[in-house]
């Protein structure tokens, strides 16, 4: 049993230690969620962010000591490919400082304690939606696999975190309907990404931002935390390329998410017409010229294969939680602790 915890607009989790990511260790940020709501909200002049549920979306993206939590619990052997020698500083600078140590059957993980509350990157979408699969089962420990990583949120069998040998496979992955009784954890759609970036928390209105940081005024890359940033060029380069989670204090999106403006781009659900399985990827990153506005086209960004897993490439998730605790969540105020059943 875990605690899901509303704090303000704000959703925890307590629960125990371990490999449970909302309790991560002194020093490392914990994987919060705000609370996205004003339920059947109309669409924004390009016809996007409509979404006529109540849902969370992580406040920050997915951190690279998050993602080490389940390389830990369930990849000491890593025939699913969750982890690219490319994460390694050593091997790249660019890299978000993951180390894997050992042999197949007994590999471990570490992360750099200066990157460890930086986004993880080198994600393709099947890794950020095994990490999906992974939370929704409730952080199991144990070799990759159906109970584990393969299926959940999405069933991933004969996928996983690979390239696939043509993206009809690909295709053919969609959400799993949620169980009653349980938070299903997935990535975005489109809609509910743009929701939570653009959207002005007025109530069920078609009013948005320009900018995800709660602005008209596109935000400024200068590496400033002053209000109206991003970790957009020139920001802060190297040696670390992205900035902290949060790090933009003053700049926080309509729902309190973060960096839904640079720092890394993040995969959605979104599968544009093509035949290649590609997916699409939003918000901006370090090395981009400018902020995206809303309602530029350009502001779905780009659409890329899903088995990659690039330099630029990070994630966030959205948890939809079962009805009864949803709507218990609606109602309650600060320290409102519920009770959930999770999947082992």
């Amino acid at each position: 049993m875990v605690g899901l915890v509303c704090v303000g607009a704000v959703l925890v989790m307590a629960g125990g230690a371990g490999a449970d990511v909302f309790n991560m260790p002194a020093g490392e940020t914990d994987l919060q969620f705000v609370v996205v709501d004003n339920l059947g909200n109309t669409d924004s002049n390009s016809s996007r962010g409509a979404v006529n549920y109540a849902y969370g979306i992580s406040k920050f993206e997915i951190t690279t000591a998050q993602y080490t939590q389940m390389l830990n619990a369930t990849s000491a052997t890593d025939t699913a490919n969750l982890y690219s020698t490319s994460m390694d500083i050593s091997v790249n600078s660019q890299g978000c400082g993951i180390v894997q140590t050992g042999s197949s059957g007994s590999y471990t993980y570490s992360v750099d304690a200066n990157r460890a509350n930086r986004p993880v990157n080198y994600i393709s979408w099947g890794r950020a939606a095994a990490f999906a699969n992974w939370m929704t089962n409730g952080q199991p420990a144990g070799p990759q696999g159906p109970n584990t990583i393969a299926r959940g949120s999405y069933t991933l069998d004969g996928w996983w975190g690979l390239v696939p040998t043509t993206g009809n496979l690909v295709n053919g992955i969609v959400r799993t309907a949620p169980t009653p009784g349980v938070d299903y954890y997935y990535i975005p759609t489109q809609d509910e990404w743009y929701k939570a970036a653009y959207h002005k928390n007025d109530g069920n209105t078609g009013n948005y931002w320009n900018y995800p940081t709660m602005s008209d005024t596109a935000p400024s890359g200068s590496g400033l935390n002053t209000g109206n940033n991003a970790n957009l060029p020139p920001a802060i380069g190297s040696p670390f390329y992205m900035t902290e989670v949060g790090n933009y204090s003053l700049s926080p999106g309509p729902y309190g998410t973060f960096d839904q403006a640079g720092n890394i781009w993040e995969w959605t659900e979104l599968m544009p017409a093509s035949p290649d399985g590609t997916r699409q990827e939003i918000g901006g990153c370090w090395y981009t010229a400018s902020a995206l506005a809303g309602d530029d086209a350009v502001a779905w960004g780009d659409s890329s294969h899903p088995g990659g897993g690039w330099v630029v490439q990070g994630f966030r998730l959205t948890v939809i939680p079962e009805p009864a605790t949803l709507l218990l969540v609606g109602l309650g105020g600060a320290g409102v602790i519920l009770r959930r059943r999770r999947k082992r």
